[in-house]
């Protein structure tokens, strides 16, 4: 009826926090409110009326921070009257 998701700063020994996503039956949850460039580990465990089982494997990841997009390629132009058409490559 419900997944508990856990999370912890991958340096904590067993710190674990709940991360507050309501009562859901999905499969895939977007843990925010991280610290970019600090590793986390996480686990899941599943719920139901009888209780709640033993936590999953954990899966560690960092979040990071947006970067700038890479540069535009194969920037080109053709002549016209008063004028240049541009092409490129995202």
């Amino acid at each position: 009826t419900d997944y508990l998701v856990e999370y912890k700063l991958t340096s904590e020994p067993t710190t674990w926090s709940t991360f507050s996503d309501g009562t859901s039956t999905s499969t895939s949850a977007t843990v925010t409110s991280l610290s970019n460039g600090s590793g986390y580990d996480f686990r899941v465990s599943a719920v139901n009326a009888i209780g709640t089982s033993t936590p999953s494997s954990t899966a560690s990841a960092t979040p990071s921070a947006p970067t700038a997009p890479g540069a535009p390629t194969g920037l080109s132009g053709v002549s016209g009257n008063n004028q240049v058409s541009l092409s490129w490559t995202a």
